[in-house]
Parts: C-alpha cells; structure tokens; sequence
C-alpha cells in the first residue's frame, strides 16, 4: 500500500533479503527525487524536505490527561482537531512513554474512545513499520481502527507518525505503565506478558540448531551467559512465529516438539512458553520463569521457519515501441520461481523467452495492451505494467510475486521524471524504472488530393498556382490515444523557419485564408494532411520553404479537434527542423514544364473547368528532396515543439481561379423517418462528413432544404437527434444569412476545421411542400479570363480540329422530366449527367495578358487582396447535351413511387422485417411463425419477390424474428391466393410499382440479419418489377421452450440434454454462456467472441439469432472452469461445442472475461396480459393480470399470500423489465385501476423459469384471505442484480472439530446456534462438538448486495453487542445420504461488508461505528472459522458419511440475479475424532447425471472459483 503525506510518498516495502510474508509493515519514504533509506522519513529541516531519522526529529507530546490512569471527566478531548504534521515522542510528566499495547477501557485518557497500539511495537532492527491503532467503545475494544506508522529508537522509546482520527472523540492515549522503560540500560529491552508490568530485561539471543539450515532446528537461547533449550510443554505455532521473526527467517511453518532436532544440552531455560505470536523476542512470552521447569532433553522444542527469500531483481529495457522485462535464470528451481507461470497484469499476456541467463517477457509500449496504464503529464508519458511470476511450490489459490515496472519516455529532454515506489500483492518490491526514446515526425509531399502516391526522390516540378498536398506523420505506438496537429505553417525563401519575412498559411491551427489552404485532416489521428495554393513569393522566384510545427494532444484527456485558439498539449519537439534542400533554379521549356505537372494537372483539371497553358518558357525550382520527400526522413523528437522544414519548387503556370461550389460537392440528409429531414451530410474532397451545430440558424436550414430541391427549412436538430454520423466533420461555425444557393456559400471555420465531435452532428427538417428532384450543383466557369498564348505550344490533347484545348469535360444538368424508357438512356433520379469533351468550338476571350506577364493574384497573394475583392460568381452551366447511358446520379431515395426510377441496389440496408399472416389458418395465434415477408427500407415497408427467395434465406428472417430454423411452407395454398389479389385492378397497378418491391435478396443461412445479404431494390431494364414472382412466404420452426402451447397454457419441456445454457440475464434469451464439458458446467472466455459464434449459441437454446455478442462478463461472472477460448464458428454449427476453440490453459483468462448473448426471441405476446399499476414508474407497481373468468377475459389483481422474490422474477421477465428487487404483499401506497381491484389469480407458486405469471402453479378456484386492495400483491423490477456464491474450496480446507465449553457459549445459545439438546445440559458445565469452518461468500452479479431491512430495523443482539442486519443469512445443515437432516446451524448477518476487493475495487462497505452493510459487486464477505455461530452442532451426530451443505440467503428475501448457485455441498466423513470434507462445489456446477453420482459416489472433483 502506497500513501501520500505532506512531503513523501510512503510505500510498505518487505525487508531486505527476507521472504515477503516475513515483515509486510516496513514502510519505506521518498522525498523529492530520492528514496530514503529504511528508517528514514522525508522531514523538513530548516524548510529543506530531506531524508531524516525521525528519532532524531521529532515533536514531544506531554499531555496529562493521554495518561491511561487519567480518568475523563467533563472535559472531552478530540485528536480530530490536531494539526498532526511529523513524528511524535509521547511524555507523561517529563518521563517518556509509549502507547499502551491492550484495550483502555471507553471514557478514560480525556476522551470517549482511547486510542491504544494494537500491534506490537517494533524491535530497533526493524526501522519504520505500519502499526494498527484501535479505539475502545462500548461495542468492543477495536471499535474504530487505522493505521499509523511507528519507529523504535536507541534508548527504549519510540515515536509515532500521528494521524487524524477519522472522527471525535477519539484521542492517542499514553501508558503510564511504561514509565519504567526509560530507566531501561542499553542493551536491555523494555519487556511484558500480560502489556500491564512492564521491567527491563536483557536482550537474549536465540539460534536454531540441527537443522539443515538456519531457520530450521532445535530453539536454543543465550540467557546469563549461556546457551540453554526450551521446554515443548504449552510450545505451539504461536511461540513459533516469535522465534522465526526474531531470527528473520520467513513465516512458521511447524514447531516440532519431542526432541526432533536431537536433545541438546545445557540448561532449560523456559517451561510452559505460552505467546501470543506477536512478541517480538521469545522472552517476552509468558513462562514458568528462567530454569524452572519439570522437563528433560527429549523435550526440546524445535521450529521450522520458510528459508528467507534471496531477492529477485529483474532488469528492464525500454524500446520505442516495446518495453522487455527479464527475470535471471538462477532463480528457477524447485523452491524458487516458476518461470513458466509468468503472466503480466492481463493474464493472457504469457510469452516469454530465455537469452543469455535471462528470461525475458514483452509488451508493447501501448495503452491497455497486457494490462499497460499509461499516465501523462507535460513532460513525459509512463507506460506501467507488473509481472507476476508464482512460487514453484505454491498451491494453486497462493498469491503470485509481483514486479511493477515503468517505461518513461520523455516528451521533453531537458526534464526527468522520477517514479516511486510501489509494492503488488505480497512482493512489494522496488518498481523498475526505464526510459525510452521520444517519438519520430516526417512531411511528405504527395501527388494527388487522395494522398496516396509520393513524389519519388529527386527534382519535383510544381505549377504555381498548383494545388500542394502536404502530409504529415508521426510515429507513435499510441495510435488510439494521441493524435498530431499542426499548429502553425508557413512559406519562407530559406530554410531558417524563424525568418522574420514569412507568408503564413496556417496559423493557430487553423487556416490563415480558406481560400488559400484547405486543412483536410488536423488532431484526428496520427497523421495531418492539407493542401495549399502555391504563388511565388514577392522578389524571389528561385528558393521557397514550407516550416510546419506540430504538436501530440492526448485524446482522451483532452479534445484534439482543431481550433482557432491555442491549447495545451503535449509537444513533440523544439526548434528542430527536418530540411529538404536546399533549392535552386534552373531555366527549362515549357514542353517540359507541362510534362513535369502533367499528373498535377489530371487531378486539377477535375475540379477546374478551364485550363490553359503558358507557351512561355517558365522557370523551373528543382527541388533535392533527397531522404525526405520522398523516403520521409525522420529526427527523433525529444523537445517541446517539432518544426518541419519543405523546401518547394515551381515552374509557372498561370491557371484560372475558380469560384463558388468546390467540385463535387453535395448534401444529403440521412438517419430520418423520412426523405425531408435528417442528419445533414456533405460530400467533400471525395468523403462523405457532417455538420457541427455551433452557430446554427434557422437561416441554415433554409439553405440547405432549397439545395436539396425542399420548400423550406422547418426547424433544424441539435446533439445528433438523428444519430451520429461518421467520417470527418467538414464544417463548423457556419452562419448562413439564407441567401445562399448552396451551404458552400455560407461562412464556416473552414474545411475540415472543427472542434467538435459527432454527438454534435446537426439535423436538418425540411418543408416537403415544392418538392423538386434532386439538388443541383453549381459550378461556375472560372473567374479570369484565360491566357490566350502568342504562340500555340505542342498539342497533347489529340484533338484534330483546333489548336486551341480545354481539359477535361465540361459537366451540364438537364432536369429528367419523365421515365426514360429507352435501354440506351441512363436511369437516374433527379437530374441527368451529361458529360462532353471540349470540341474547341469555343474560343477563348482575347484580351487576356499575354508574354511572360504573371497576374498580380498569382505574383503575390498577399498584396494583391489588400487591393482586390472577390471576383462575382458566374452563372452555372446549362443547356442540352448528348447523353451517356453509363452515368447515374441520385442522393436521396424518392418514396413517389409513380414516377421514381430507382438505380440498382448494390448496398440496400434492410432496417426490420416482419410476418404478416395472410392465411386464416395462420392468423388466430398470438405468436406468429408463418406469413408474407415484409422488410422495412428508408422507413417504408415493402414486399420480398420470391424469385431467388430460398430456404436459407428464410433461416435468416426466422433468426431475425427469433426462431432457429425455417421449413418449406404451402406453397400452392399462397400462390393461390396471389392470383386472386391481381385480379384487382387497384391491386396491379400497386405491385408494378418498383417502391413495392425489394426484388432480390440472396442470403447463405448463416447471416445475423438480412442487412448482412445481398438485396437489390429493382434489377436494371426491367420496366415491371417481379416478373413472374409474387411475394416471398416463410415459415419459422419455433423452438421448444415455445412450441405448441398446449390447452394449460404450459411450455413444452425443454431438450434435457443440453450442453449450453445461459445464466444470470435479465430477459429472456440472455446470459452468460456456460457450457457442459464432462460433466461440469463452465464458461467461455472472450476472445474472438462475435455474433456468428453467439447466433449458434441461440439457436441451439431455441432462440433466433444473436442481437449482441457481449464480452466482459456484462451478464456477470460464472465460476468453475473456463472450457473455451477464441471460439470460432461458421454459423452452420448445430452446437457451439462443434465450433473451433481452444483449450484454456490454466490462468490465461479470468471470469471478468466471461461472454454473453442477447438473443432475438419470437414475440409470444405474454408481455401484453400483465401489467404494473400505481407506481411511480413503469418498473414497479400493483401486479394486474388478464385472464379468463368465466369465459371473459378480463382484468384483476394477484393474492399476495406467498407471494414471493420468485413470482416477482417471473413478472418482471413477463414485462421485460429485468429481475425483481421486490415482492411486495402490502401495496396500499398503489392505487392501481379501478376496474382490476377484484382479486382473479391466488396461491400463485413459481420455480422463478416460467415465461408469464399465468403458467405458474395457482388455486383452481381464487381463495385470498388477505383480501385485495392494499393487500394485492406488488413488484419492483430492476436491470440488475447481485448474485452471491460461496467459496466451496475455502469450506472445504478450514474445516475441523472443536470441543467448546459451555462457558464460552453463552452468546451463540442465546441466538440459538447450537442443537436443541444444549437446552438439557447442566450450564455452564460441559461442552459441545462444533464443526467450524471458514466461509467467504462472493458478489458475482451486477449490482451491490444490500440488507432488505433499513438501519432503523436492524435487530440489536446484547450479548454479543452488535446489530443484525438480516436475522438469518446462511443456513448451514449436515444430512444424510438421503437427505434427512441430522444437525443444523445458521449465521445471522451481524457484519455484512467488504472483506476484500481485488485490485481496482474499493470497499464500499464497513461494519464499525455502524456503517452501511452490504457485499460491493466483485468483493468477498468472509466469516472467519473462530466467530460465533460459524459452525454446525454436531455433539449428537453418530460418526459415518454424510452430505454437508451451505445456503446463502435460503428464504429469499434479497433478489440475485440466480439463485440456483446459493447451495454449496461437500462430502462429509465424520469418524467421531476428526472430520474430512471433500468433493465441495456450487450446486449447479454439474450435470444432473454427475450431482446424482455425488450423493453415490467419490468420483466428483472440487469445483473451484
């Protein structure tokens, strides 16, 4: 355990070279950036914090009334108040004195509560322990209890690291008694028996002698000058321990007597030692006092301790991406480690390799990869992991060693970042510290806007006025965590990125001049991309230089969106450039200038519609680009900031500058009920993206509705009302005034610049008045008139007829007024494509510069826009223009089925699907297996054509609607009544509308759901959909558990040979997945863990497909065994068992890994005959029921006599509201409805597995004596549950018998803990034979286990002082081979709390002072063997074989999520001395077939958790 104090970092540290269960309080403290020597504490000095001895530095305590003789009176002192800061000596009248080691009684020292040392004081080898400080009340001497840290000093006193009490008045108490040990000389030890007197004594030595080693042998102590024995009279594993600490051997392991090691010599020293076991010399134990004894030699007492454990130090390499730890050979061995047991914090992670003496494991240097926690702060980022290597002699269920290790990779050079100590379960060793190097970052120059192609080393040749694509990178492990964004860019003409006269183009992270850069990608991932408009720099044509500085944010600490505002983040380097160049020019033709840009101009010309070339001879900038544009040099990155250096070189080109929509853009709307509203999308730079809603107004939508061919905007959504979207968020800010012809025109942030996310996305609803079709994009001729040359230069556009070429196509719109119905002509919804080549027809205007004359817009971009405003916008292009059959364009689907011709469905998203019965005999039941298919697109429902409809693709629809199997159906009876419909004209006409049908679908039969199958809409040329065909039928083959409800309305029965099952879920159809294997249930672990694999798991239940295939143990955790691994089916298995897996070798998954199903199930309709009246929500209320009275169906409430946690469950399922939390029988605060209050359902009794209230066991004929009305009866359903099972290994290795006398039980026969035949006994003599054990009962479920009952109703029991918060928790009963019970016991929940909560977990739950009561979820409550009533009375028993068994909450009354695993039972052999259990496990650990055997047999082995 690691604390904070003002001034250090405190960690408990094992002593050195010692064995790590030998001394778990040393206490060791940093300070700074040092880690103080044991002793020491980080005191400040003169105000210096330093390390110090804490005997030399400490404050003196000198209080009267801290004296245990001091009785309270009406002063009442409170340490809570006490600015405690350092070490303290306690004094009383100038003497020093310790702190009493034994209870003071309540209301003495000043206070109500003393406050005494319940450990023992420390020996002065020892340095700083952890103590435990206990506060005495009237419920026990330990009422209150905390930790503080003590140190024993030279001299025989001590001083303590006071704390604050955690409440008044609780005061440090000071033990008059130990006034004496100040006079105490050096050498002597200030000792006591019973912590009342208290003498000095002399130090005496022991040593082990016999032995094979030193902490093995015959206990000799060095008394008066001699070396004597000890007699074994009263020598237990108590004296021991003493002996074994005292030597600074590890933990006892057996105190032999009888003279085991051999009879020694000399005197005897000590008879009749009797120790507590917390003395730290044996000569503080009672005994008969020095040489007197009755014993011989033949008695010596002998101890044998654990060997102390030589310490393991493992050595650590910190890579760039990998982080090695390696453990030294030389420690494996048969009393060493198991090399081969090692794991990392996930315990998956166990590859290892030995090189060179030393066992090596790796992890990446990743977050949550094999457990990593990664912590990050300014400077640098910390990637921590442990590994955990087992003793090769430890039994199973022993804790590992653990080596906590640390990789510091610096984010700034010039700091160091020092980790401190931290201990891991029971090794508490020194983590291991590393640094790593920083990360790497390169900008590449690309070719094209897709980012894909880049220029290859060498000289590039650039057009001014070209389009640059720019690419960065950084290479960083975190991937998923960090994200680079470039901060500043800027154009310089040398490579020194801190020249004063710099053009910038990006700036606080977002662009200077949209119209300039478009920022594609910035803090989305690890790389950046943008693209800028190159122009030549004023004065100098020859060098320019593109600098970047770019930074590393953290994306889960902050958000890495970009934004016109500076933030912090973590930085990747400072001042360091990554140069390309240098650059010089060179003279070139113009034939080679456009041959060099001739890709350059492919993509360009695509978004331009005129190009024009100079036919003078340009300058050319040849950049060496050398190792970085094209091979991407990389620098480490070490400091604050990285700055990137790319030189650029242009030829010149003068080219037109386009205004208005950017080529190919669009809007659409999507996720909507219907075609006129919807998440706003727009398609840019060849992606879909959406929208941020910042800054929006209705003027937006306006704009947006009119572009899409709507009347007018409506209203528009805010907070992704229509879901979330994906891709980039194109758009931020953006303020229209609602003049625009297209959202491009509006004001934004920018392309691609935005600092939001996409549960922001905006929504837009549109007027579907003025409905037109499709949305027309704009695009505009370009701005300035083109360059007509002097000279025509070469032609490269194999054109014969004119000299004189555009690029490219020119792009005209024609509005499709009717369906076309010609094969020649393209189907398309909306408008027309049309696309032609330039044929020259058109010349270009005359007037334009002519020569070498560059326009001032390209010269210098800077003073050209102080002088000039935006060009006006041309009008768009139209006009007729020859058609071409390949093109088709649509970006909405159009539900006016008379005149839409609908495209071809390669991607057709089938939202629903549903039966509908069309046949009398199919319509009367309520659960519907066969009927018509019809499935939901875009928000309509349309009809299946049969043509190609098969059975498979009938298994995917019935798995959809929660069946598992499909058969043919009558065909003949269907096709029949098909024929009859289109005998009606209006019936024709409606089904020779494409929007009617889906006309293909095509699925294999291991689909999740018909949106997994190919499916079109309509087939291409076919004027008249479902030629031939008519609708597609199905027919399901529902599953047992819901076939054939017969005239009781009872299920039919289960397979009872199931290999799976699903436990703990809410609903039906989930749970956690458990499989049969031999006999014994287990789980399945999560990897590689999907739907198809779960889909295999419903069906096989009777279920449909798989909803969800859940990991991580969200149904809760199983126990058992794990069976299966990285399961992997086809979807064609009958069973999951036939599926791929692998074995699960032992600690490699946990049952935190555990995997769940939700499965489709059919709808019964058993929901609609319950239902919940009077609450405050739909979860709770009056149960009302809808059955059948006297021929009536009718409405009525339920008799609450039993009414039980059983019934509720079923009710709650019935609703589909989850588990039940309560049955109540009493609901007069529920007025439930008027015309339900007779009661109609009585003597209502449920397993808790029934689908409805109404097929559980009930009263012929209603009998309620309680009546109706306030009476009825009431649930409470919740989606969650504790579940508690019992630790069946613990029951079964802390077992024995103990012969107790009356005496001592008098308390437990008051709470009648004991056998009826007690009551005969002459009290307080005798005894009783009590079978004792240890039980620790675990919350595997999903939610705490709390008391029914409140605080106030807690049940006060005097003699043993405490409340009970459940008055029968666990039943515990020894029976027969048959049954019949023979004894009995029962445990009340006197503490009900957290014992123990793994790593991860706090506790949640204490008893002391009264606190809340209850088990958190993954915690333990454990009741220790040597309590009270945590036995069984088996005085009366007759010694044989007999069956013993544990309950946990046997009458019910706290709901769990599954109650079948309460019962734990054992074996029990009782041969009237000593009992043996054995074959213990949870009650559904097996197979009916295997739990008979175990009542008959041997042959069953523990089922562990």
């Amino acid at each position: 355990m690691c604390v904070n104090t003002p001034g250090s970092f405190t960690c408990l540290l094992p002593q050195v070279n010692a064995n790590p269960a030998s001394n778990p309080r040393l206490v060791q403290f940093s300070c700074g950036q040092a880690v103080c020597n044991l002793g020491q504490d980080c005191i400040t000095i003169n105000g210096v914090p330093r390390c110090a001895d804490p005997c030399q530095h400490y404050t003196i305590l000198d209080d009267a009334w801290r004296s245990t003789d001091f009785k309270t009176n009406g002063t009442l002192h409170c340490d809570m108040g006490v600015n405690w800061q350092g070490w303290y000596r306690m004094y009383l009248g100038g003497v020093s004195v310790q702190m009493p080691e034994r209870c003071i009684q309540p209301r003495m020292c000043g206070t109500d509560s003393p406050l005494w040392l319940k450990t023992p004081h420390p020996v002065n080898s020892e340095g700083v322990v952890q103590g435990t400080v206990c506060g005495s009340w009237v419920e026990g001497c330990c009422n209150f209890e905390f930790p503080i840290n003590v140190k024993a000093c030279p001299g025989n006193y001590y001083v303590y690291k006071f704390v604050k009490p955690p409440l008044c008045y609780l005061a440090y108490a000071a033990d008059a008694n130990t006034k004496v040990c100040a006079t105490c000389r050096e050498g002597t030890s200030c000792v006591s028996a019973d912590k009342i007197t208290w003498t000095c004594q002399t130090q005496d030595p022991v040593r082990l002698s016999g032995g094979s080693n030193r902490c093995e042998g015959r206990v000799e102590l060095y008394h008066n000058g001699r070396w004597g024995t000890i007699c074994d009279d009263d020598w237990n594993m108590n004296a021991a321990t003493v002996v074994c600490r005292q030597l600074g051997c590890g933990k006892a392991l057996a105190a032999p007597v009888n003279g085991h090691f051999g009879p020694g010599s000399g005197p005897i020293w000590m008879d009749n030692t009797q120790c507590q076991g917390t003395e730290a010399y044996l000569v503080q134990c009672k005994h008969n006092g020095f040489e007197n004894h009755n014993c011989g030699h033949h008695e010596d007492a002998g101890v044998i301790c654990e060997e102390p454990f030589t310490a393991v130090v493992p050595q650590l390499v910190c890579n760039r991406t990998l982080m090695r730890i390696g453990v030294p050979a030389v420690h494996r061995g048969p009393n060493a480690l198991n090399m081969t047991s090692g794991h990392l914090a996930d315990p998956t992670c166990v590859a290892q390799r030995e090189e060179n003496g030393t066992v090596w494991y790796e992890v990446q240097s990743q977050a949550a990869v094999c457990g990593n926690v990664l912590k990050i702060n300014s400077t640098h980022a910390v990637y921590s992991n442990t590994l955990f290597l087992y003793l090769a002699n430890s039994s199973v269920f022993s804790l590992p060693m653990g080596f906590p290790f640390s990789c510091v990779y610096p984010l700034d050079s010039r700091i160091t970042m020092d980790i401190a100590v931290r201990p891991y379960l029971s090794m508490q060793e020194m983590g291991l510290v590393g640094v790593g190097p920083g990360a790497r970052a390169s900008m590449s120059l690309y070719r094209n806007a897709n980012f894909t192609t880049l220029y290859p080393p060498g000289p590039v040749v650039l057009p001014v006025g070209a389009p640059l694509y720019v690419g960065v990178n950084v290479e960083e492990v975190e991937a998923s965590r960090f994200a680079v964004i470039v901060d500043e860019c800027s154009i310089t003409d040398t490579p020194d990125p801190n020249n004063s006269e710099r053009y910038l183009l990006i700036q606080n992270r977002c662009p200077s001049d949209p119209r300039d850069v478009l920022v594609i990608e910035n803090g989305m991932s690890l790389q950046a991309r943008f693209t800028a408009l190159l122009f030549l720099y004023e004065g100098n044509y020859n060098d320019m230089f593109l600098h970047c500085r770019l930074s590393l944010c953290d994306r889960t600490t902050e958000s890495c969106s970009t934004k016109c505002q500076t933030r912090a983040s973590r930085s990747i380097s400072s001042h360091k450039s990554l140069t390309i160049g240098p650059i010089s020019s060179t003279a070139m033709s113009s034939a080679q200038c456009f041959r060099a840009v001739e890709m350059l101009m492919s993509d360009l010309c695509t978004s331009l519609l005129n190009c024009a070339r100079l036919p003078l001879p340009p300058m050319q900038i040849s950049s060496i680009l050398g190792r970085t544009s094209g091979s991407s040099s990389q620098e480490p990155l070490r400091q604050t900031e990285m700055m990137l250096t790319f030189p650029l070189a242009f030829c010149i080109l003068l080219l037109p500058v386009v205004a208005g929509v950017p080529p190919g853009f669009q809007v659409r709307l999507a996720g909507g009920r219907n075609p006129y509203e919807g998440r706003l999308e727009v398609f840019y730079n060849d992606a879909w993206g959406t929208v941020c809603d910042d800054e929006v107004n209705i003027n937006l939508a306006n704009v947006v509705c009119r572009e899409l061919g709507y009347g007018q905007g409506l209203t528009w959504a805010h907070s992704a009302k229509f879901g979330e979207g994906r891709g980039p968020i194109w758009l931020d800010n953006v303020m229209c005034t609602g003049t625009e012809s297209s959202l491009s025109d509006c004001r934004s942030n920018g392309w691609g610049v935005s600092d939001c996310t996409h549960s922001e996305d905006l929504g837009v609803m549109c007027s579907p008045n003025g409905l037109q079709q499709g949305h027309v994009p704009r695009y505009s001729e370009a701005a300035q008139p083109a360059v007509t040359p002097a000279r025509p230069p070469p032609d490269i556009s194999n054109s014969p007829d004119d000299s004189i070429h555009r690029r490219g196509h020119e792009i005209a719109l024609n509005r499709n007024p009717h369906r076309a119905s010609s094969a020649s002509s393209p189907q398309l919804t909306g408008h027309q494509i049309q696309l032609r080549r330039n044929s020259g027809s058109r010349r270009q205007d005359s007037g334009a510069p002519r020569g070498h004359l560059l326009p001032d817009h390209l010269r210098n971009r800077v003073s050209y826009r102080r002088n000039q405003e935006v060009p006006p916008r041309p009008a768009p292009i139209n006009g007729p223009e020859p058609s071409y059959p390949d093109l088709e364009h649509d970006n909405r689907m159009n539900t006016d089925f008379t005149n839409t011709i609908e495209q071809p469905a390669g991607k057709v998203s089938l939202e629903e699907v549903r039966l509908r019965p069309v046949l009398s005999s199919t319509r009367g039941s309520a659960m519907i297996t066969e009927g018509v298919v019809e499935v939901k697109h875009a928000g309509r429902w349309r009809h299946v054509c049969n043509l190609g409809w098969d059975l498979s693709s009938s298994k995917v629809v019935c798995g959809m609607l929660g069946y598992p199997a499909a058969e043919p159906h009558k065909e003949h009876l269907y096709k029949k009544q098909w024929d009859s419909k289109l005998e009606d004209p209006a019936m024709r006409s409606l089904v020779s509308k494409k929007g009617y049908w889906v006309e293909k679908v095509q699925c294999s039969g291991t689909e999740n759901s018909l949106a997994q199958c190919q499916a079109q809409l309509s087939i291409p040329r076919n004027e008249v959909p479902c030629i031939g065909g008519m609708h597609a039928v199905v027919r399901c083959v529902p599953g047992p558990q819901f076939s054939r409800l017969s005239a009781s309305g009872q299920p039919q029965a289960p397979i009872s040979s199931q290999v799976v099952r699903l436990k703990s879920g809410p609903r039906l159809g989930e749970g956690r997945v458990e499989v049969l294997r031999e006999g014994k249930w287990g789980t399945v672990c999560d990897h590689l863990w999907d739907l198809t694999a779960a889909s295999v798991v419903c069906r096989e239940l009777g279920f449909g497909t798989a909803k969800e295939a859940l990991r991580g143990a969200l149904m809760g955790q199983g126990t058992g065994p794990i069976h299966m691994n990285s399961v992997q089916c086809t979807g064609q298995e009958r069973s999951v068992t036939q599926c791929q897996y692998q074995q699960v070798p032992l600690r490699t998954c946990k049952h935190t890994q555990d995997v769940s199903v939700r499965c489709n199930v059919p709808k019964t309709g058993l929901g609609a005959t319950v239902r919940l009246a009077g609450g405050r929500e739909a979860a709770e209320g009056k149960v009302e029921v809808l059955m059948e009275v006297g021929g009536v169906q009718r409405w009525g409430a339920v008799c609450s006599e039993n009414w039980g946690i059983n019934e509720a469950m079923v009710v709650c399922r019935q609703l589909g509201f989850g588990f039940a939390s309560r049955a109540y029988q009493e609901t007069w605060y529920w007025s439930g409805n008027s015309d339900s209050a007779e009661i109609i359902l009585s003597g209502t009794h449920c397993i808790g597995t029934e689908m409805s209230i109404q097929q559980c066991r009930r009263n012929g004929q209603v009998y309620c004596p309680r009546g109706g009305g306030s009476k009825a009866a009431g649930v409470t359903c919740v989606e969650t549950a504790p579940d508690l099972v019992l630790d069946a290994q613990l029951v079964q290795e802390t077992a024995y018998l103990e012969d107790r006398p009356l005496h001592l039980l008098t308390c437990a026969h008051e709470e009648n803990c004991l056998a009826s035949s007690a009551h005969r006994m002459q009290w307080p003599y005798g005894s009783r034979r009590l079978l004792r054990f240890s039980s620790r009962i675990m919350n595997l479920g999903r939610a705490d286990f709390r008391p029914r009952a409140t605080r106030e109703s807690w049940v006060w029991h005097q003699c043993h002082r405490h409340y009970h918060s459940i008055e029968v928790f666990t039943h515990y009963d020894l029976l027969t081979m048959n049954g019949t019970k023979v004894a009995e016991g029962h445990k009340a929940s006197f503490c009900l709390e957290d014992t123990y909560c793994p790593e991860g977990l706090s506790k949640r739950y204490a008893c002391y002072n009264m606190g809340d009561q209850g088990i958190s979820v993954g915690c333990w409550d454990t009741y220790r063997h040597d309590i009270d009533c945590q036995w069984v009375d088996v005085t009366d028993v007759r010694p044989g074989d007999y069956i013993f068994q544990v309950e946990v909450n046997p009458s019910l009354d706290m709901a769990e999520s599954d109650f079948e695993n309460n019962v734990m039972r054992c074996r029990c052999k009782y041969d009237g001395g000593r009992v043996y259990l054995y074959g213990c496990h949870v009650g559904d650990a097996y197979s009916a077939e295997v739990e008979d055997l175990f009542e008959h047999q041997r042959q069953i082995s523990n089922n562990f958790l």
